[in-house]
């Protein structure tokens, strides 16, 4: 009986492990593929394979329809200037809603005047610009003692992006059960005879990550998972960031019947949630069909949504 508690108890540890934040900070400079803190000291490549969780933030400003010159297509990825000083990279723009997308850290201020010293649009902001995000995740493939190497993003990294390395807490180092020593093959011994798995089935999830979305229409499919063909699928997580009040319905459909759950989102931001038992457990999606998460009500001109699933199937 001891043996068999002790047993339960380390099912239930098993069953709470999850991904966990190891390091984090803000950057000092970097690129599409690097990412720099000159305040770190890291072991070389001690992060290999970790995931880097790098936050870029920008600022959507609106100009005054008085004295507005429109951008063009090249005017993306060049300099803005805020009353004549660097404010970032232009990122993208609405020349109907004269709204700017600018790679700028801080809050430009009303009645700025903005220009593209190198390219055409231009204008006087009306209103203070508002903050928006945008979340990567990327794997790292090596680093030095203050510089992370990943695959490219699209926007590069710069001084002030907010970071956080997040690795996967894995069982190790095991002594000791009831009191009795066992060795490393002895624990796993014990776990595959008990058919024990992080995620309750034999599987490992992955993220399905989508597009920003622009001020979506009411029921907008902001990312969307296909179950494969003889598969039944299964839903381990779900991360939804917007920049206003919502909220979200994660869909989907299991023996032919639609099912949903909904998410209430009471402001700016993001919520993400991840469980190592399916939140459709029972209800596994059907072959063929889709998973997606939707907004319940139509977005205001201009703002940013974006969503993405932890997704598994057998």
């Amino acid at each position: 009986m001891e043996y068999l508690t002790i047993v339960r108890q380390l099912a239930e540890v098993l069953s709470r492990v999850t991904e966990f934040s190891v390091a984090t900070g803000d950057a000092t400079g970097g690129s599409t593929t690097t990412l720099e803190d000159t305040s770190a000291v890291w072991e070389a490549d001690k992060w290999i394979g970790a995931v880097v969780e790098i936050t870029q933030n920008f600022q959507i400003l609106t100009l005054a329809e008085s004295g507005y010159t429109n951008c063009v297509a090249s005017d993306i990825g060049k300099m803005v200037q805020d009353d004549g000083v660097d404010a970032g990279l232009l990122l993208a723009y609405d020349n109907t809603l004269r709204k700017w997308r600018i790679r700028a850290i801080g809050t430009i201020a009303d009645a700025s005047a903005m220009t593209i010293p190198t390219g055409t649009g231009a204008g006087t902001a009306e209103g203070a610009s508002v903050t928006g995000s945008t979340h990567y995740y990327v794997t790292i493939t090596s680093n030095n003692a203050n510089t992370l190497t990943f695959p490219a993003i699209d926007v590069a990294v710069v001084a002030g992006d907010h970071y956080e390395i997040r690795m996967t807490l894995r069982l190790v180092d095991i002594d000791k059960v009831g009191g009795t020593t066992l060795t490393g093959r002895d624990i796993s011994l014990d776990l595959a005879k008990l058919g024990l798995q992080r995620w309750g089935r034999d599987l490992e999830p992955e993220w399905v990550h989508a597009a920003e979305v622009t001020a979506p229409a009411e029921g907008t499919a902001l990312v969307t998972k296909a179950v494969g063909a003889g598969k039944s699928g299964y839903i381990y997580g779900f991360l939804i960031s917007a920049q206003e009040t919502n909220d979200f319905k994660l869909n989907w459909t299991s023996g032919e019947t639609a099912y949903s759950i909904r998410i209430p989102f009471g402001g700016a931001g993001s919520t993400e949630c991840v469980d190592p038992t399916p939140l459709n457990e029972g209800l596994p999606a059907d072959a063929g069909t889709n998973i997606t998460i939707t907004n319940v009500n139509a977005a205001t001109a201009g703002k940013i949504y974006q969503a993405r699933l932890l997704y598994a199937e057998v």
